[in-house]
């Protein structure tokens, strides 16, 4: 069974997770319209790759070199295919 709707109402606007769906959205468009060494390239810079999160030192964050540490944040608005993109984002819509 597939979640539509909570029965908790919320008591406020849930802006947040409007703009999260939208900047997912929105990259994901993004995605589709890059050629594929584009994309290579782009989830080479932007998504997690194991072997370089593993060797991270969080002595370049304290030194202010946060480049590193970008696909931490980053990799979570890249998706793989629409269904994929839209189950994220239903069940970011439902809970």
């Amino acid at each position: 069974m597939i979640p539509i709707r909570d029965n908790i109402r919320p008591r406020k606007t849930p802006i947040v997770n409007w703009l999260l769906i939208g900047l997912n959205i929105y990259i994901f468009i993004l995605q589709t319209t890059l050629s594929p060494p584009e994309l290579q390239l782009f989830f080479q810079q932007f998504g997690i790759i194991p072997a370089q999160i593993t060797n991270l030192d969080l002595r370049l964050l304290m030194a202010g070199h946060w480049e590193p540490f970008v696909p931490l944040i980053s990799s979570m608005f890249l998706h793989g295919s629409w269904w994929h993109l839209l189950g994220n984002m239903l069940y970011l819509w439902v809970f």
